[in-house]
């Protein structure tokens, strides 16, 4: 869908609604697909007639009021935009699809567009149509809770809450897209089936129940609030400008996927990732106070972020070699471009599992908060260790396949049977259960590494690919 001069039927050359706006192609032609006369009028007649009803409806009760009357309606409003930001997100992941389906990304790339122009063009432009709808429902909502009696703050968060929510859906419906062809190095049909959308949809409705029930607490004088830095503040405050950072972090990363994609000279760097998650790390010990317990949940969030980009990285020969070859030319700028980002997670993670065995000193825990955190390293390592072994094979075809299987192995399997089998023997030596499973998962890690040292040597004597 590369045609920059498309013409809409439903309005003369010139005319189109925003045809003023100027500087973006992408969002233009965008504007020509979606917003057509007969749907511009569509969307506030369904919204007219919906309100109708539930007016109507309403209207019947005997003890109905006009606060009840625009209570049900402001509830509405906010069910409506929900349920339209979550199409937005299938519309927004939707104009990158049927560029891989039509063939007509690589014309998109070679374009003068760039990565901002190209977010923003697709982003909003492709989902302009929900937002359109959007737009009607927050004015009429606004107003309704206005006549509600609900206080103004509640209605600047209920106003600012979707909206950030909308952004942050259809930001990472897009950025998973660009992730999968990432992965799988291209834009085929097979990457197009990216696996986040569940985890998108459980988060919207995770979002969607949590603004719902502290707007209602909000609104009736309940007022919960939480501890974070030593500060009071609101739940419902507190929840919404997190929202509101989810979405900033949400679009940067599709910008930085974006500038990948379209082959920018400056290439991105691991100093994002960094940036993001130590941002994370603090927002997350502002909850928990300075305690290891909350250390060790931040180190568990840097691991499990470490997990995703060792799945999402490149890991076969090659990717290693243009490394090597980079490292030994001394080439910053593509080092910075293929420096693998799991490293950063773990180095951070290591970091962060330091610190909370001190912190856990003064309380005489330190030994099990280390040995915890220092088993969690070896199954890091031994993780790690053994899907690099298995890409790094010449003929790594079924690498996937056998990295999934091992995993469940690894977790469904060995935790029920080889504890079984070994702990009795320990039981006559020490009480402490801890131990034994520590030196189970340093025995793995070991074995782990070993395999892969006798693969990396392999890869070693081959020469280096620029």
């Amino acid at each position: 869908m590369n045609t920059a001069n498309t013409e809409n039927p439903a309005f003369p050359a010139g005319q189109a609604p925003f045809a003023g706006l100027g500087g973006n192609p992408e969002f233009q032609r965008n504007l020509w697909l979606e917003l057509s006369a007969q749907r511009l009028i569509l969307m506030p007649a369904l919204i007219a007639f919906i309100l109708f009803v539930i007016i109507s409806f309403q209207g019947l009760r005997v003890t109905a009021n006009v606060e009840r009357i625009a209570q049900s309606v402001a509830e509405f409003c906010l069910t409506g935009i929900l349920g339209l930001s979550l199409w937005g997100m299938k519309l927004a992941a939707d104009t990158l699809t049927q560029e891989a389906r039509e063939g007509t990304w690589d014309n998109q790339r070679m374009s003068c567009l760039t990565p901002w122009q190209m977010i923003w063009g697709k982003l909003l432009g492709g989902t302009i149509y929900t937002w359109y709808g959007n737009v009607i429902l927050l004015v009429i909502g606004t107003l309704a809770a206005a006549m509600a009696g609900i206080p103004l703050r509640q209605i600047a968060l209920l106003v600012v809450g979707p909206v950030a929510l909308g952004v942050l859906l259809q930001s990472a419906s897009m950025l998973s897209v660009l992730l999968a062809w990432h992965r799988k190095g291209g834009a085929t049909r097979e990457a197009t089936r990216f696996g986040f959308v569940s985890f998108l949809f459980y988060l919207f409705l995770f979002q969607a129940l949590s603004v719902g029930f502290f707007a209602v607490r909000g609104a009736r004088g309940g007022e919960v609030t939480l501890q974070w830095w030593g500060g009071t503040w609101p739940v419902m405050d507190f929840f919404v400008l997190s929202l509101v950072c989810l979405a900033l972090w949400s679009v940067l990363g599709l910008w930085l996927a974006m500038r990948r994609e379209l082959l920018e000279k400056n290439s991105n760097g691991p100093w994002w990732w960094l940036v993001f998650l130590v941002f994370w790390s603090v927002w997350g010990l502002g909850l928990g106070g300075h305690s290891s317990d909350t250390w060790s949940i931040c180190a568990m969030f840097v691991w499990t972020s470490a997990y995703l980009q060792l799945f999402l990285a490149p890991k076969d020969r090659m990717a290693w070699r243009k490394l090597r070859a980079a490292l030994e030319s001394r080439d910053s700028r593509r080092i910075r471009h293929l420096w693998p980002l799991w490293t950063i997670s773990v180095a951070l993670a290591l970091l962060l599992s330091v610190v909370a065995i001190g912190f856990a000193l003064p309380r005489n825990s330190a030994l099990d908060v280390a040995l915890f955190l220092a088993s969690v390293s070896c199954f890091a390592i031994r993780d790690f260790a053994w899907v690099f072994w298995l890409f790094l094979a010449p003929n790594n075809r079924r690498a996937e396949g056998a990295m999934i299987v091992s995993f469940a192995v690894a977790y469904l399997v060995l935790p029920f049977t080889v504890p079984g089998v070994f702990l009795p023997y320990w039981s006559t030596y020490s009480d402490n259960p801890v131990i034994p499973y520590f030196f189970l998962h340093a025995l793995q890690a070991a074995v782990a590494l070993i395999l892969l040292y006798l693969r990396w040597r392999q890869v070693s004597a081959e020469p280096s690919s620029s």
